[in-house]
């Protein structure tokens, strides 16, 4: 995947955001994540113009013009705490945002692998375990030995991916009830989200698209968006890349977004959004809401910025 050089008439700022409260895996304390989400979101509407990230696909694709400084706001996953916590606080503040959402996450059958395997990291009862050739240890998720396993689970397909998990599990023995399944929406909560707010596909299962068939990503991407729009009965034209990287997103992955009728994607590679992008390799700054103000410094010292802040007509 390449996202195109950031050339054109006028540069956009789109975001992208997960959870909001402490998981497993994104530990903060309690309320740390909607204060920060809260200026943020203050820190934007003074920057620039929030408007839905489709305005700035259209953009894109249409050639259509967009307010000055133009900024886009994204959340992956479903997380629970996005329609209890961070819609709310954005109706509030009178922001749009775009919610990528995951059925199997939204039915329950499917749990996010990283949450799954931070939360048995978390709570082992044995020291250590072997999973394909990992030596992982329990007790501290940012031990390195961790983040190595982590990311190798990255580069392997779903299948494989949840086969390693389990095997950390069963090694690792964790403590207690898995906390996992109230952690995501269900289809009820999905269903008052999409009431509200503007909702995209973030494939079937959360999976990694490149590191499967050409035939599978083109199955996943048509069944997630297909059932996501009869269940939501909303229009679903947006598809966020899990993971989002170079290495995780072909061109085959491209070709079965578009198949599957995406109008556009988002990616997690740091850039600034032009007229002259691809709308299905849009650029994605990922913030995380703890930080608050500091975590904006990512954005305030990348290069563009300067050129964000003069670009395009105000209307």
């Amino acid at each position: 995947m390449s996202v195109r050089a950031n050339e054109g008439g006028w540069r956009a700022l789109v975001i992208g955001y997960h959870n909001v409260a402490p998981t497993p895996f994104w530990s903060a304390p309690p309320d740390a994540g909607l204060r920060g989400l809260a200026e943020q979101v203050r820190w934007f509407r003074r920057m620039g113009t929030i408007v839905p990230l489709r305005h700035i696909v259209a953009a894109i694709a249409e050639g259509r013009p967009l307010p000055r400084r133009a900024i886009a706001l994204t959340f992956d996953d479903g997380y629970r705490d996005n329609v209890e916590r961070a819609m709310p606080l954005l109706d509030r503040m009178g922001v749009p945002a775009t919610f990528f959402l995951v059925p199997g996450f939204l039915d329950g059958d499917v749990q996010a692998w990283w949450e799954v395997s931070s939360w048995a990291v978390h709570h082992a009862t044995r020291p250590m375990t072997e999973v394909a050739g990992h030596s992982v240890p329990g007790g501290d998720v940012t031990d390195p030995r961790v983040r190595v396993f982590m990311e190798a689970a990255k580069a392997v397909d779903t299948d494989t991916r949840e086969r390693w998990v389990a095997e950390l599990v069963d090694g690792l023995a964790p403590a207690g009830e898995n906390p996992l399944p109230g952690l995501f929406m269900n289809w009820d909560e999905a269903r008052t989200l999409a009431g509200r707010m503007d909702v995209g596909s973030h494939t079937q299962r959360h999976a990694i698209l490149s590191r499967e068939t050409p035939a599978d990503q083109h199955d996943d991407l048509q069944g997630a968006r297909t059932r996501l729009q009869a269940e939501l009965g909303v229009g679903v034209e947006l598809l966020a890349y899990p993971n989002g990287q170079p290495d995780d997103v072909s061109t085959d992955t491209v070709a079965a977004a578009r198949d599957a009728g995406h109008t556009g994607a988002v990616t997690t590679v740091d850039g600034w959004t032009s007229s002259a992008a691809d709308p299905l390799t849009v650029p994605r700054f990922v913030l995380d809401p703890m930080s608050g103000r500091r975590g904006l410094r990512k954005l305030v010292r990348s290069p563009g910025f300067a050129r964000f802040l003069a670009s395009g007509p105000l209307r």
